[in-house]
């Protein structure tokens, strides 16, 4: 690790020890720090054991789903299916609607 990452994950132990699951973003906001970071640090303690997957929540406007984890190991939430369309499938139809 470089940097001040090391002093990410002492802090990232504490928010989660309530047992509430939280996405990284609600995470940024607690430690005060950078959310790609929180990322790392999240996905190195997520192979090591010390965090799962509890939930998904929806990223914002897009299709995609954000992974809340809770502390202490189990079993991984399967991530839902995108909802919506991406921009290409918006494309895609609306070009199809045009032909004659």
């Amino acid at each position: 690790m470089r940097g001040l990452k090391p002093r990410i994950r002492p802090s990232l132990l504490i928010a989660l020890a309530d047992g509430v699951a939280r996405c990284d973003r609600e995470l940024v906001d607690i430690i005060h720090c950078d959310r790609r970071a929180v990322q790392r640090v999240l996905q190195d303690m997520h192979d090591q054991g010390l965090v799962h997957i509890a939930d998904w929540m929806p990223a914002g406007d897009s299709y995609r789903w954000r992974p809340q984890y809770r502390l202490g190991q189990g079993d991984d939430v399967d991530c839902p299916l995108p909802t919506g369309r991406t921009s290409t499938q918006r494309v895609q139809q609306y070009w199809g609607s045009l032909s004659i």
